[in-house]
């Protein structure tokens, strides 16, 4: 089993989720909300 050596510059423990990134006023929430009430 390999091991990963440590990066002496990384900033994160763990990987970001993308939605951190977005502001909260992006249109791309409005979609997800839209998607989310659809009945299928």
């Amino acid at each position: 089993m390999a091991l990963r050596e440590d990066k002496m510059g990384q900033t994160w423990l763990l990987p970001p989720a993308v939605s951190d990134f977005i502001p909260e006023n992006h249109i791309c929430h409005l979609v997800i909300a839209l998607v989310d009430e659809l009945e299928c």
